[in-house]
């Protein structure tokens, strides 16, 4: 099995829901893509940047405060990519392709659920980790994965991050 940990209320109770309240809320722009993986005809997503290294910050204000609460809990270094994925309910549950996020040395990636549904991120050794509110998987950027698609929402919400974390932090050891 590989290294990967799972986080249950990831963040305070308070600055949880007033993520939640923002990112379900009409106040994030969203920006609608072919493809959940690649670009490709027959499935999308709506994404909201929030940082990206060629641009840096993305997201507004208020958006860029409510991240920070769940980024100063991951001892970043670098912060090499973060996003919003907002996917819509589908008829018959669907995976994406396996897929690595951004690949950097020492790179971590981050899923954290913003809504519990009965979706998912699947991992090439059969684990999964299910959708449930404030909860985040932390592993290895190297580490193939998958989301399944949500059937009993209307949408599955999650940040995804991709970072360095800081040469002295011991969080992370038992996964790097």
């Amino acid at each position: 099995m590989a290294k990967k940990t799972v986080i249950k209320d990831f963040i305070d109770e308070e600055s949880f829901s007033n993520l939640k309240s923002h990112l379900e809320s009409n106040r994030v722009l969203w920006e609608y893509v072919d493809g959940v993986v690649e670009e490709d005809n027959t499935d999308f997503q709506f994404i909201s940047y929030i940082w990206s290294p060629y641009v840096g910050i993305m997201a507004d204000q208020k958006t860029w405060a409510y991240v920070g609460e769940v980024l100063k809990l991951l001892d970043v270094d670098v912060l090499v990519k973060a996003k919003a994925n907002l996917r819509t309910k589908t008829a018959t549950q669907e995976e994406s392709q396996y897929h690595t996020d951004e690949r950097v040395t020492g790179g971590l990636t981050g899923i954290y659920y913003i809504n519990t549904n009965n979706g998912y991120t699947k991992f090439e050794d059969g684990d999964i980790v299910k959708s449930v509110e404030n909860t985040m998987v932390i592993f290895p950027n190297h580490l193939k994965h998958c989301g399944g698609s949500s059937t009993d929402t209307n949408r599955r919400l999650v940040l995804n991050i991709n970072w360095i974390p800081m040469k002295d932090s011991t969080k992370y050891k038992d996964i790097l």
